[in-house]
């Protein structure tokens, strides 16, 4: 079986919105919008975790949040990751195209090769120091992991 990875960043509002309700849904996996938008802003300036959700007892496929908030970001930019098989990859894509489109700002809208979502995603990775703008002199910001599956926090 074949994965595809796909990842962007816009602002939380922007990605709020039917088309990652509709992503979740294809992709079973649960997610709480509402909950979502509540832990973006629960992080100040300087913070923010990398979230990632998970279908039971499916651990290759996951729909990831990266919601550090840089010192400079005006835009409330948060990152979403899709990493999906080649079964429901076509649904999923087209989703992530409009959501994407509808949003701005925006960055690039990335293809990832070899696992590099997959790879982000492993718990000994974390915490990851983050070394933003404005906090050069504070050592970062440790950046943890959670994981959730079937919509609760594991």
């Amino acid at each position: 079986m074949n994965f595809f990875e796909y990842t962007f960043s816009v602002p939380i509002d922007c990605m709020i919105c039917k088309e990652l309700e509709k992503i979740s849904d294809i992709m079973e996996v649960k997610i709480d919008l509402k909950y979502l938008e509540n832990k973006y802003y629960s992080y100040k300036r300087g913070s923010g975790d990398l979230l990632v959700f998970y279908k039971e007892n499916d651990y290759e496929q996951f729909i990831l949040f990266d919601f550090y908030r840089g010192f400079s970001d005006q835009s409330d930019m948060a990152t979403i990751g899709v990493r999906c098989n080649d079964d429901i990859e076509q649904d999923v894509k087209g989703l992530l195209i409009s959501l994407y489109k509808k949003s701005g700002p925006r960055s690039d809208f990335v293809f990832k090769l070899f696992d590099e979502l997959l790879m982000s995603t492993k718990k000994s990775n974390y915490p990851k120091i983050i070394r933003d703008y404005g906090d050069w002199d504070n050592g970062g910001y440790n950046q943890n992991i959670e994981i959730y599956i079937d919509g609760k926090i594991k």
